[in-house]
């Protein structure tokens, strides 16, 4: 535990984690493990006006500051200096910033808390007062973010996402299931072809097909489960998906009920919930998946699924075994060149497999 006089000292905390739904939320765990350590102080979570809703209902934050994430991509100097000032005058005791390039050590240093906790990539890290090592093999990146706490000298209590779902978004998942005829006991079976396409990743220049499943093999399982299983299939995810969508439905017909686009956060998890399994990739849906409780099937190659995987018993991840999978290190993807010419690490994972762990799941789950 940490010394006494700074649990009591301790009155106001800010986390600062600004990019990726999933990425927020494997932060959950050491939002609830800081509440728990500092039950006085007030908890205050800086994020992305994308992403605010993965924590609106989160009981252990007491205030979402939401920010335009353009204006730290693209280094705003104005917008940056105005929440700046507005940080300062919150008078943080602790920040904790989850994210590894040195101008957000340098943004945090800037609001001016005695108490910074960060990750140290290189000598990115300086400016803080507590530095973790970031990018360990292996480790997950919940456990990552916990290291921040463990910086301090306490143990995190929390290890699982935590997602909350309200009233409103119960009602609107049951008002779509009715809308589409879907009856209790139907089994439903949830794709959702998105991953790596938030505005950082973009930046860093990672292509947001590196990460994904092929739109053609989401169709033919797709296919393969209305056709063998009699299953409702939903297809969720952004407008981004969209086009997605309507390739898997092209081959797989329109039983397939086209939600992208139609959902938000929370109303997009509580009909992950609903359904019986969700198949994916390295995605924010995943982690949504991971924290309401629904099975889901996650398909990793150039991302390591130790490291970014669903981190829950709910869970089975497909890969392939090539000796150049992961290939994403130091938080970047090496250039696509001739070597990989088709990401072959996701080309290589068939339908047919991904439909036998279905098969076989929903078979347990009915079993007494």
């Amino acid at each position: 535990m940490p010394d006494r006089k700074l649990i009591d000292r301790t009155r106001k905390i800010l986390i600062i984690k600004l990019f990726a739904i999933g990425e927020l939320l494997m932060a959950t765990p050491l939002i609830a493990s800081l509440k728990e350590t500092f039950p006085e102080a007030s908890l205050h979570v800086l994020t992305g006006s994308y992403i605010k809703d993965v924590i609106k209902n989160n009981p252990h934050v007491d205030k979402v500051i939401a920010a335009d994430e353009k204006d730290f991509l693209a280094h705003r100097a104005v917008p940056l200096s105005r929440l700046l000032l507005a940080l300062r005058r919150e008078k943080y005791d602790m920040i904790f910033c989850l994210h590894r390039p040195f101008i957000m050590s340098l943004f945090t240093f800037l609001a001016r808390a005695p108490v910074r906790a960060g990750f140290e990539r290189g000598r990115e890290g300086f400016l803080y007062t507590h530095r973790v090592k970031p990018n360990i093999p292996g480790r997950h990146q919940i456990e990552e973010y916990l290291d921040l706490l463990r910086a301090l000298g306490v143990e995190p209590s929390f290890t699982k996402k935590m997602l909350f779902l309200d009233e409103e978004a119960l009602a609107r998942k049951e008002l779509i299931f009715r809308e589409h005829g879907l009856e209790p006991g139907k089994k439903v079976v949830a794709l959702s072809p998105a991953g790596g396409n938030n505005l950082a990743a973009h930046r860093l220049g990672t292509d947001a097909l590196v990460r994904r499943w092929p739109d053609e093999k989401y169709g033919r399982l797709a296919k393969l489960v209305i056709e063998k299983l009699g299953a409702k299939v939903l297809i969720v995810g952004g407008e981004a998906e969209k086009a997605a969508a309507g390739k898997i439905i092209e081959i797989a017909g329109p039983e397939c009920i086209d939600l992208t686009g139609k959902t938000d956060i929370l109303t997009a998890s509580a009909v992950i919930k609903g359904a019986d399994i969700l198949v994916t990739n390295d995605s924010g849906p995943m982690h949504l998946a991971a924290s309401v409780g629904t099975f889901v099937i996650a398909l990793f190659g150039p991302t390591d699924p130790n490291v970014a995987g669903p981190y829950c018993e709910n869970s089975q991840v497909i890969r392939k075994g090539f000796l150049c999978s992961p290939c994403f290190s130091k938080d970047r993807f090496p250039p696509f060149n001739v070597d990989c010419p088709a990401w072959k690490c996701m080309e290589e994972i068939d339908p047919a497999e991904v439909y036998r762990e279905i098969e076989n799941h929903l078979k347990a789950s009915c079993q007494p």
